[in-house]
């Protein structure tokens, strides 16, 4: 369209560029202005009859007065399209000729062919949105269908193919559909096997329950028939002792080894009880930790002169190293002597002919201050097998090691369960032939809420002899000259009628008077009435037990200065000094430590003051 108008202009501009030259030569020519009018009004008659798409013409002069105009009859003046072009003869300007072209027709077949081509563009585009359509349809619509209908189906069909016209993309939508679809299945089976382990777990629980509960019941049975346990030994060797003891008096030395072999066994069956007993106890939740202050060297020397004549059997010898270094510590004397004890006795027993190192030295554990312990052997030592199941309890390296050394495989899960209980740790270095290193690790300062506050005290076997009584005891026993002049009368009171025995047979041999009771009640009754020089008081006994007794004897303004010893299988020392007793022995009762302290007691000679 813009070339059909810009053709029409170049030729209308052709011709009246045409017009122009010629009167240029009219207007340059000398003559006169009518004759120079005239020829302008024939030329321009002239060209407007050859030129149909000129519509007017007009010539003006320089000094802008019109020279001559003409105007097409008809011609309308709202499609005139202005030409001006400049008169001038060798750049001498001559006027201005000024000329309008009807646009008219131009602009119609400029019309006619925009009108077409909207026509043709409205086909094209009617086109194009069909064909459009059809692709959408082919490459986007069927291929969403698909997936939709994969989708919905799930595994109920095969998995559904894709066209292969359509886009890649939908091709790997597909697929990712069919992986929906296998996970949605693998889902659905693992919900399946989930519901089923939920409820295997919940009967797995329910068994676990069963078996701690009796587990529990087992080891609360066990701890509270500690006493029933230990009470027959305590006869045995009891009475093994004091027959040893007359036939060595009397000098009828054949039957003395066959009663140190009892006394052995005896103790060494109170050993394995125990140490089945203390394990009962801590998962019973019955076992509790008495602090005291203490130094572990004076532990350490008390422990090797007990398993000094093990060693000596067994031709061993042992090397302390770094343990007067040691600061003072707080925590159970007793079970840190347990545990060396165990260590030493474990390192002896699988050793012959060696060396066993007990070292010490202060190692810092999680901002804690502690004392780290090796105990190392040059014994038969142990393979990765065996300590994996050495710390559990009744298990020991194997069926050989069992019959050949002995032992119930309780030891060291003791020393485990106690470490553990005094924020410690045991570990265990070997390898077979070449000795074992055994470990532990104890806080300077244990933590527990059931400790007891005592005084930094020596942990080496006290002689009873220099036990420091009360101020009450000390002034009533020295300000009563004629109670010492007297035979010394001691209560014993218990209800097991062979402690009842043997007292009064040791209390006999060394020259007191006993006196028992099988009760309680009764024992206060005699106490009362007699006014003991000393009491032994057992704990476990039935109706009123010992420290119901205990507490008694000391809200009696009577009786409360009367020194009392706790004798029991429960060994309760800590506690036992704490509410007002003057000491506490463990059946089986040492009875040389016993008399020691009846005599300190009794005997002006062997008060302490």
């Amino acid at each position: 369209m813009t070339r059909l108008f810009d053709r029409t202009q170049v030729q209308v501009e052709r011709q009246l560029s045409l017009l122009r030259d010629d009167m240029v030569k009219i207007l340059s020519r000398q003559e006169p202005p009518t004759q120079r009018q005239a020829s302008l009004n024939q030329l321009l008659s002239h060209f407007s009859s050859l030129v149909l798409r000129i519509d007017h013409v007009e010539v003006i002069d320089t000094e802008e007065q019109r020279l001559i105009g003409w105007r097409r009859p008809g011609a309308s003046s709202s499609r005139q399209v202005p030409l001006t072009m400049m008169l001038q003869d060798n750049d001498k300007p001559l006027g201005m000729l000024l000329a309008g072209w009807d646009a008219s027709d131009t602009y119609k077949m400029i019309e006619q062919d925009i009108s077409e081509a909207r026509y043709q563009i409205f086909i094209v585009l009617l086109l194009t949105a069909g064909v459009l359509l059809f692709w959408v349809q082919v490459l986007v619509s069927q291929p969403l269908n698909q997936i939709k209908q994969r989708l919905l189906l799930l595994s109920e069909q095969e998995t559904l193919p894709m066209s292969w016209w359509a886009a890649r993309e939908f091709q790997q939508l597909m697929v990712a559909a069919n992986r929906i679809d296998e996970v949605t299945i693998a889902n659905d089976k693992l919900e399946t096997e989930m519901e089923r382990r939920k409820d295997a777990e919940v009967e797995l629980l329910n068994v676990r329950d069963e078996a701690l509960y009796a587990n529990r019941a087992k080891s609360v049975f066990l701890a509270n028939m500690s006493h029933e346990l230990r009470t027959p030994l305590n006869a045995i060797i009891g009475y093994s002792e004091i027959l040893e003891e007359e036939f060595r008096n009397n000098e009828q030395t054949d039957y003395v080894k066959d009663l140190e072999r009892i006394q052995q066994s005896g103790r060494h069956l109170l050993v394995l009880i125990n140490e089945v007993l203390d394990l009962s106890k801590i998962e019973a939740g019955k076992m509790e930790l008495h602090l005291e202050s203490f130094h572990l060297h004076e532990i350490v020397e008390a422990v090797v002169v007990t398993v000094n004549p093990m060693m000596e059997k067994s031709g061993n010898t042992i090397n302390i190293q770094g343990v007067e270094s040691i600061l003072p510590m707080r925590a159970d004397v007793t079970r840190v002597r347990q545990i060396l004890f165990n260590l030493l006795s474990n390192a002896i027993k699988f050793t012959e002919n060696g060396e066993i190192i007990l070292s010490a030295e202060h190692k810092v554990r999680k901002e804690v201050d502690g004392v780290q312990l090796l105990v190392i052997d040059s014994g038969i030592g142990l393979n990765e097998e065996d300590i994996e199941t050495l710390f559990i309890p009744f298990q020991q390296a194997d069926v050989s090691t069992t019959r050949k050394y002995g032992g119930t495989g309780l030891g060291l899960s003791l020393c485990r369960h106690l470490c553990k209980m005094m924020q410690g740790d045991i570990w265990v270095e070997s390898k077979p032939g070449q000795g074992a290193t055994f470990g532990i690790w104890l806080p300077l300062t244990v933590n527990t809420d059931v400790s007891v506050e005592t005084p930094i005290v020596s942990s080496k076997r006290a002689d009873p002899k220099n036990v420091r009584l009360s101020a009450d005891v000390l002034r009533l026993v020295k300000g009563n000259k004629e109670r010492r002049k007297r035979i010394a009368t001691v209560l014993t009171i218990d209800d097991d009628p062979n402690v009842v025995d043997l007292m009064a047979r040791v209390y006999q041999r060394e020259g007191f008077r006993p006196v028992s009771a099988s009760n309680g009640k009764m024992g206060i009754e005699l106490a009362r009435q007699l006014r003991p020089d000393l009491i032994t008081l057992d704990i476990m006994m039935p109706g009123m037990d010992g420290w119901t007794v205990l507490k008694a004897l000391k809200e009696d303004p009577d009786l409360k200065d009367i020194p009392v010893i706790m004798v029991s299988i429960v060994g309760d020392g800590p506690v036992a000094l704490e509410v007002g007793a003057m000491a506490s022995l463990t059946k089986p009762i040492a009875w040389d430590k016993l008399l020691d302290l009846t005599r300190s007691v009794v005997r002006e000679e062997n008060i302490a003051g």
